[in-house]
């Protein structure tokens, strides 16, 4: 019997194995503090009093209150406008009593108008029904105004951050492996 030789050769390649753990990132905000005041705005408002002007002078001079001149002043007046009317009618008495001519007897009507002729003096002055005089003048408002502040105010807060690392590790699953074996083989087979 003859035997062959027979060379058998295995190998196994190797395996590397990889672990992770992932890392983290933990963050965390705390609200800050946050104040805000305002002053109080401040309004001055001064208002001057208005001017009112009443005349009653013509009121009270309808009403013979004017005061001693201006009734003086005003019997001057008069007088002198009577007396100017009675220069007139006399030079009209005197054309009258001149017409002769026209057989006309004027004494008798004359006398008659003497008797009812009355003189009028006006010691009043003209009534109506405005004669008070009213006059207003207002004043502007001063206003002034002083605006409050305001204040603010903020502590901010710093975040925490927290970090754990993360982690790569290697290892070897599988060795590598070369086996080499030698048989002999029967021919015949």
């Amino acid at each position: 019997m003859s035997l062959l030789p027979r060379l058998e050769i295995r190998q196994t390649f190797a395996k590397i194995g990889v672990e992770t753990k992932r890392a983290q990132l933990e963050i965390q905000q705390f609200m800050g503090e946050q104040s805000v005041r305002q002053e109080s705005a401040k309004l001055d408002i001064h208002s001057p009093e208005g001017s009112l002007t009443i005349d009653s002078t013509r009121a009270r001079d309808a009403y013979v209150l004017g005061g001693v001149f201006l009734l003086n002043s005003r019997i001057a007046s008069e007088s002198y406008k009577q007396s100017v009317e009675a220069i007139g009618k006399i030079a009209q008495k005197g054309n009258r009593l001149a017409a002769i001519h026209l057989n006309q007897n004027p004494i008798p009507e004359m006398a008659e108008e003497a008797l009812f002729e009355q003189s009028h003096i006006k010691y009043a002055g003209e009534a109506g029904i405005d004669n008070v005089d009213i006059s207003y003048q207002p004043q502007k408002p001063v206003i002034e105004i002083e605006m409050g502040e305001v204040i603010h105010q903020y502590i901010p807060r710093k975040p925490e951050i927290k970090y754990n690392k993360g982690m790569i590790e290697f290892y070897l699953r599988v060795k590598n492996q070369i086996h080499v074996k030698f048989h002999t083989v029967d021919k015949k087979v």
